[in-house]
């Protein structure tokens, strides 16, 4: 049998979605320019989430691919911007911190975006891994011990999430390039998940089982911890960040389908592969 590509069905009508629009229409209003491929990518991805049902599971979907700070800052979403503090480079295709005081802040928290103990993710798009192995975050914010949300480069071959967990304990995982799309999220009352697609396909999915406490309170953050437990912003990236992002859980099908599109979505927006 021959495999088809990945595309939106062809009877969604020939309008264009009206939230691929408004995203449009707000990166264009920041005076950047987005392409023709750049635009049916997006809507494609947009109504592909539609049917196959996980698009109202994000809060929050940040494409930071503009070469700018103003719609690098948007979220997909709900066309709201975050805050990008320090030193970053914004590159076609990605925005990198410079590994000490880069960093975005969403300007919302897990717990005031709806994610609660028995649905809750958060992604990256990583397109280059950080140069150091002492332990880097590329989303991250806790406020309590036992409130914690991050995905962490733990060193450069191991990748560590951690969502909701009564104990503090993360999922773990040993991979050959710390890169990719990685997705943690709920699964269940109990279950959560650490998924890694790269340009093989999905490489790791690592399954955890813990009891549940409440989202964190605070601000989440991109390239970098916002520890408010410790009134700390640690662990600062310098990793090539292409995509990151907020929701509610999905299940193991929702997550291949999800990360599957987020990488044809920044793959054809940019002309970059996914390591």
């Amino acid at each position: 049998m021959i495999a088809l590509p990945h595309f939106r069905p062809a009877f969604f009508g020939v309008g264009m979605d009206a939230d691929a629009a408004a995203y449009i229409a707000a990166v264009k209003n920041t005076g950047a320019s987005v392409s023709k491929t750049q635009s049916d990518a997006i809507v494609n991805f947009i109504e592909t989430g539609k049917f196959e049902g996980w698009y109202s599971s994000l809060k929050r979907l940040h494409l930071p691919i503009w070469g700018a700070v103003a719609p690098n800052a948007i979220d997909i979403i709900t066309r709201s911007s975050g805050t990008f503090v320090g030193n970053i480079t914004h590159a076609t295709g990605y925005v990198q911190g410079d590994g000490s005081t880069g960093y975005f802040d969403f300007g919302a928290s897990p717990s005031s975006l709806g994610l609660t103990t028995s649905g809750g993710s958060a992604f990256a798009l990583i397109n280059q891994a950080d140069s150091r192995n002492d332990g880097r975050f590329f989303i991250g914010v806790q406020t309590g011990g036992n409130r914690r949300l991050y995905i962490q480069q733990a060193f450069s071959t191991l990748l560590r999430s951690t969502i909701y967990s009564a104990s503090g304990a993360a999922i773990n995982t040993s991979v050959t390039q710390a890169n990719g799309i990685l997705l943690t999220a709920v699964n269940s009352a109990t279950d959560r998940y650490l998924k890694k697609r790269d340009s093989s396909g999905i490489s790791t999915t690592i399954i955890s089982t813990s009891s549940t406490t409440t989202a964190p309170i605070s601000n989440v953050f991109a390239m970098a911890n916002n520890d408010a437990l410790n009134l700390l912003i640690s662990g600062h990236t310098n990793a090539r960040l292409g995509a990151y992002g907020l929701g509610l859980g999905f299940t193991l099908t929702q997550g291949d389908n999800f990360t599957l599109s987020l990488k044809t979505l920044w793959e054809t927006s940019t002309g970059l592969t996914l390591p």
